[in-house]
């Protein structure tokens, strides 16, 4: 009799085959889509969780964020209490060999690099010739791979 059963199934498989691939399609669909409802709280907490570790206080210009604050602004905000590091930044368009190589750049201060951005993991080595060449960045894999640069 199972083996009844079993010829009976795949004689109705067989049977309508766009029915039997929208079906599976659609059981496969609602699996990922409770696998991603499921996943979402636990994906918030490990963010919440990870902002919390290193928390950070943003202070920009009202005017935009390509321009900086006056330097007297740093001083002020290094002297307050529970402050470990300043680290001043400004926004420019960084251009590679052609106006159509653009991606965004930020000059920022090497000294408290790896104060402000721990979670980064900037190793001893990197920061050290980051801080001996001032000419030097810090770069995404992804920029480096678009430009085909390499390290040095």
């Amino acid at each position: 009799m199972f083996a009844l059963l079993s010829f009976a199934g795949i004689s109705l498989i067989r049977r309508n085959r766009r029915r039997t691939i929208l079906t599976i399609l659609a059981v496969a669909c609602a699996t990922l889509v409770f696998c991603s409802v499921i996943v979402l709280p636990y994906v918030t907490e490990r963010i919440t969780a990870l902002a919390d570790s290193s928390p950070r206080l943003v202070v920009m210009n009202k005017s935009a964020m390509r321009y900086g604050l006056p330097e007297s602004y740093s001083q002020k905000i290094e002297t307050m209490p529970d402050v470990l590091a300043v680290n001043r930044m400004t926004w420019f368009a960084g251009v590679y060999d052609d106006p159509k190589h653009q991606f965004p750049s930020v000059a920022i201060d090497a000294d408290t690099l790896a104060e402000m951005w721990p979670e980064n993991g900037f190793t001893a080595e990197s920061l050290a010739a980051l801080k001996d060449h001032r000419n030097g960045a810090v770069v995404g894999d992804a920029t480096m791979h678009r430009f085909g640069w390499k390290v040095g």
